[in-house]
């Protein structure tokens, strides 16, 4: 990983529920990529920019991240939407998190694109998790930039539109 310098990586990180998604959904103009929003009590994949909804929970799920089960099939749908849209100038991955750094949900994916992605990836990482990510996927390379909600908000994270 590294080859491909004319990524951009950009994380947006902060805690769990302060409002990440919500923001991403009520800010991000042409911008590809997914985002991960809670509807009715269940998470699900909005993918973007079409805002398509994909049921993400499933209680027969393998993909399991403490006491949530996810749905094989959902994820599989969300990184060939992603793969189509490698052409797009700024792509959304929310979120890697500890499903990714047991090498699966999005893993081969952000492989991927920091292969082959030319443009600005936003990657949604909770709070605490942000090194292990880094260092897992050997992001520091790209030196990507880390920005709280409250830099969001203060309009540092969205350059592309």
């Amino acid at each position: 990983m590294g080859a491909n310098q004319s990524i951009r990586i950009k994380i947006l990180s902060d805690e769990k529920q302060t409002g990440k998604t919500t923001w991403l959904e009520e800010n991000l103009v042409n911008f590809g990529g997914f985002l991960s929003p809670i509807r009715s009590n269940k998470r699900i994949f909005l993918l973007l920019p079409q805002k398509v909804a994909i049921p993400m929970e499933n209680p027969q799920g393998k993909l399991e991240v403490g006491k949530h089960k996810f749905s094989e099939f959902a994820f599989e749908e969300a990184i060939i939407y992603v793969k189509d849209q490698m052409d797009l100038g700024a792509i959304v991955l929310d979120e890697i998190g500890p499903l990714e750094l047991r090498g699966q949900g999005f893993a081969k994916l952000l492989i991927d694109l920091t292969r082959n992605f030319s443009g600005e990836l936003i990657l949604v990482i909770r709070k605490g998790l942000v090194e292990d990510v880094i260092h897992h996927f050997k992001l520091q390379s790209f030196k990507p930039e880390i920005f709280s909600l409250a830099d969001a908000k203060n309009d540092r994270l969205i350059s592309y539109s």
